[in-house]
């Protein structure tokens, strides 16, 4: 909480995607919000920053209590960014958010994934399908992959940091 306001204090990454844009349209004024975003932005509201950068996160995240993660290389950035950058944003800029958080004590994290892991980039591809929690993952490029990879590390991040701090208790 934000101290003397009572208000949970989160950080929004991708403040300025089309993700981050409707999570900030409906967060309303329950929360703190402290969006940052890699662009410059005309937006005072919005901080520059790069969230695989870990001394700026370090800086937006002091203080929070939570994080929301909407930022990412994606579609978008398909033709200009390479697979290894992809990695190196997309899952090694998350574990780095995720170690922060837990040096500074943040136990909220809200990470986007994206439908491509289990329909690929052509969603009309593979015809009408019934999807759940047990559909297969079938990621197709190096996008969905990486979110992939980024479930799996917020579970291991979830097992090994918030279950066993919680079976001490």
């Amino acid at each position: 909480m934000t101290p003397g306001s009572g208000k949970p204090r989160i950080l929004l990454t991708g403040a300025l995607g089309c993700l981050g844009s409707a999570v900030r349209q409906v967060a309303g004024s329950d929360h703190e919000l402290v969006c940052m975003d890699i662009g410059p932005s005309d937006d005072p509201s919005v901080r520059q920053g790069d969230f695989t950068d870990a001394a700026r996160m370090r800086d937006l995240l002091a203080g929070c209590d939570a994080v929301i993660h909407t930022a990412s290389l994606h579609g978008g950035h398909r033709l200009t960014h390479t697979p290894t950058q992809f990695a190196e944003a997309n899952v090694g800029g998350l574990v780095t958010m995720l170690d922060l958080c837990r040096e500074l004590g943040v136990r909220r994290f809200v990470f986007s994934s994206t439908i491509e892991i289990l329909v690929g980039r052509d969603w009309t591809a593979s015809g009408m399908a019934v999807l759940d929690e047990g559909a297969a993952p079938r990621p197709d490029w190096i996008y969905p992959l990486t979110k992939l990879l980024g479930e799996q590390v917020g579970l291991y991040y979830f097992s090994t940091l918030v279950v066993k701090s919680c079976s001490k208790w």
